[in-house]
């Protein structure tokens, strides 16, 4: 519950999204809705929020155009976009830990690894500087619709890629926010793609890249009901609520219909721990014969 209580306020504190964050310890963390465990989630994610707030303002984290969903017919290429979210969010899973087994083999000193990552990284930077940090600038000026096709979908895979490297070669990070970029990326290429085509079926690419942030993190994190909530706090912005939720559970489905282990219990499942994603457990589905047996005989 602890553990739980730290990440819900990290990322109520981080993206002013006090809700998301106690939605994104239970699916997650904690995988129960008990009184004992959602009273402490939903202080510790208050009050990180406040003290956020105090400090940054109460400002959300987007600033998006304003939406509307320009008929039942535009659903057909959210559906798209919510499969194309679903595979690109299993290929950064497979990126990430694709890299850490390669870096791992690697018979070098340790201290080599990470700077060969950081060289490698500093090279794509020089040319895309957008790869670096969190990215924000770079998914607010695709939110306000201000980039271009072919840097949007270059990013998506220089992202993954950045991202991998990093966090394979022994740099510190996370991929929330890695996912959240990606997602913006992927959306607003295939939203500036169906819009260049369909221009009366469609709206804006900022849109597409708005829904596609949810659904990438959906895709990797399997944390569906945490990705709709997230986004509509981070823009405040209901408008978009419709395409939001089919998108995220269409990316979900697709990614899980692909591979079963999202990026975070892929972790725990490399290091042989057995886990459940499921808030009612079944014990016999992680239990062993060989945890609870005895070989004792009492003749």
């Amino acid at each position: 519950t602890l553990v739980g209580c730290g990440a819900a306020g990290a990322v109520a504190a981080t993206f002013n999204a006090p809700i998301a964050g106690v939605i994104f310890a239970i699916e997650i963390i904690v995988l129960e809705l008990k009184t004992k465990s959602f009273v402490p989630l939903v202080i510790s994610s208050v009050f990180a929020t406040v003290v956020s707030r105090f400090h940054l303002g109460n400002e959300p984290a987007f600033f998006v155009p304003q939406y509307h969903l320009n008929g039942p017919n535009e659903l057909i290429f959210y559906l798209v976009l919510g499969v194309l979210a679903g595979i690109v969010g299993v290929v950064l899973i497979k990126a990430v830990y694709g890299f850490e087994d390669f870096f791992a083999g690697l018979k070098w000193p340790f201290w080599i690894k990470p700077l060969l990552g950081g060289i490698i990284l500093a090279a794509v930077a020089l040319i895309f500087p957008q790869t670096l940090g969190v990215g924000y600038e770079t998914v607010s000026s695709v939110l306000q619709q201000e980039s271009t096709f072919p840097l949007m979908l270059g990013l998506v895979f220089l992202k993954i890629f950045a991202t991998s490297l990093t966090l394979a070669s022994g740099g510190s990070g996370g991929v929330f926010a890695p996912s959240l970029f990606v997602g913006a990326m992927l959306g607003g290429a295939f939203g500036y793609f169906v819009n260049s085509y369909f221009p009366g079926m469609t709206g804006g690419y900022g849109g597409y890249a708005l829904v596609g942030m949810a659904a990438l993190f959906s895709a990797t994190g399997r944390a569906t009901f945490t990705a709709i909530v997230i986004l509509f706090e981070m823009t405040l912005d209901y408008s978009i609520i419709l395409p939001l939720m089919f998108v995220c559970v269409a990316a979900d489905q697709v990614a899980w219909a692909i591979s079963k282990d999202s990026i975070y219990s892929l972790k725990l499942k490399r290091k042989g721990i057995r886990f459940v994603n499921d808030i009612s457990v079944n014990v016999m589905s992680i239990t062993l014969v060989r945890d609870i047996m005895t070989t004792e005989l009492h003749l």
